[in-house]
C-alpha cells in the first residue's frame, strides 16, 4: 500500500502512475528485510516475488561475504608459501 492505496491499483490506474523511485524504495526495503509497511504487495504473485527477492537479497550478501573470505584465505595461504 502506498499512501493508503495498493500499488497494484496504482499500476492499473493510468492517472496515478507510481514513480520508479517508489519501486526502487520497495525493492531496497524488501532486499534488506526492513519491511517498513508503507508499501506492501497485495496479490499472491507480488508476495511471491517480494519473498523471492528478500531470500535472494540475504543469499547474495552471504555468498558475497563468503567469497571475500575465501579470497582472503587464499591470499593468506599464498603469502605463507
Amino acid at each position: 500500500v502506498l499512501g493508503g492505496v495498493p500499488v497494484a491499483q496504482l499500476v492499473g490506474d493510468t492517472r496515478a502512475t507510481p514513480l520508479f523511485r517508489e519501486f526502487i524504495y520497495f525493492s531496497f526495503v524488501t532486499l534488506t528485510t526492513l519491511g517498513y509497511g508503507d508499501i506492501r504487495p497485495t496479490t499472491d504473485a507480488a508476495r511471491m516475488v517480494a519473498t523471492a527477492e528478500a531470500v535472494v537479497g540475504v543469499m547474495f550478501v552471504a555468498v558475497f561475504i563468503a567469497r571475500l573470505m575465501a579470497l582472503q584465505l587464499v591470499q593468506a595461504q599464498r603469502a605463507d608459501d
